[in-house]
């Protein structure tokens, strides 16, 4: 299933809105769902016959994506890391932000950002900054985390970088 999901333009405003906002609204909506059909539609003519293409109206994208996951019993959902916005600060956008957070259906997320131009997030800096590279991974073993990130990466790809740096500092601290 490839889903696409328009969302309703936000209109701020005091009283109700009249008409001609409402008429507004619902041109602009059709316009991008217009388009976003012929995307989806394109894709779909590439993917085997039996991938079904999807595009919604919404207020709220990742609402709007949870809901048709959960009503079609989606088996694992694939998402670009970023959407439109394409905001390289963040490592993962707000559709696939919420689905790591609140998904029920387990998620591939493919990033979207060349691992060059990765950064370690705020916080991981912050706490390299706080317990220094040995520290770091001291700090996420007394939480029992740091046996699980063995074969995974549960931070960002940029963490694995200062993890590195971390275990290197650990092990060169332990053999001396």
């Amino acid at each position: 299933m490839l889903a696409h999901v328009v969302r309703s333009p936000e209109m701020p405003h005091r009283l109700p809105l009249t008409r001609e906002d409402t008429e507004l609204a619902d041109r602009i909506v059709k316009r991008n769902y217009e388009e976003a059909k012929g995307y989806v539609d394109e894709l779909q003519s590439r993917m085997p016959s039996s991938v079904l293409g999807h595009v919604l109206v919404g207020d709220h994208v990742p609402a709007t994506l949870h809901q048709l996951v959960d009503e079609q019993a989606v088996d694992l959902v694939v998402l670009s890391a970023h959407g439109y916005s394409g905001n390289l600060r963040f490592l993962y956008g707000e559709v696939a932000f919420s689905f790591i957070m609140y998904g029920k259906t387990p998620v591939l997320i493919v990033q979207d950002i060349p691992a060059h131009d990765l950064q370690p997030t705020p916080a991981e800096v912050r706490a390299m900054d706080h317990y220094g590279p040995r520290g770091l991974v001291d700090a996420l073993g007394t939480f029992g985390i740091e046996d699980s990130l063995e074969d995974t990466e549960f931070f960002s790809p940029a963490y694995a970088s200062l993890r590195s740096a971390s275990l290197a500092a650990r092990s060169d601290t332990l053999v001396s």
